[in-house]
């Protein structure tokens, strides 16, 4: 998550705008990738989302295996929610410059 986490934050400061990340590791999440347990996962991955709810502007998903649970995801929060880290980047930029 760090090199993510160090992105987002270089590219805030690129835009003039100063963020709060609220990174969240779930290592039970990606077991359960990793076993093929994608009932699980999403399980998991979507109860981390609920607790952020009117914490965050915008979420990054960082790991591929989470792409899928966007809409669900943007669904819980309310918020945009980005998945393919070059879009995702570019998409952040502009958000974090338009406040």
């Amino acid at each position: 998550m760090g090199p993510s986490v160090k992105l987002i934050e270089d590219k805030a400061s690129e835009a003039g705008k100063q963020v709060t990340i609220h990174g969240v590791h779930n290592a039970d999440a990606f077991d359960c990738f990793l076993r093929g347990d994608m009932e699980t996962h999403d399980r998991i991955v979507k109860e981390a989302a609920s607790k952020l709810v009117g914490k965050v502007g915008v979420a990054v998903l960082a790991q591929a295996s989470m792409g899928h649970l966007a809409g669900a995801i943007e669904g819980i929060l309310k918020v945009s929610v980005l998945t393919s880290p070059g879009l995702a980047m570019d998409a952040l930029v502009k958000k974090v410059k338009e406040g």
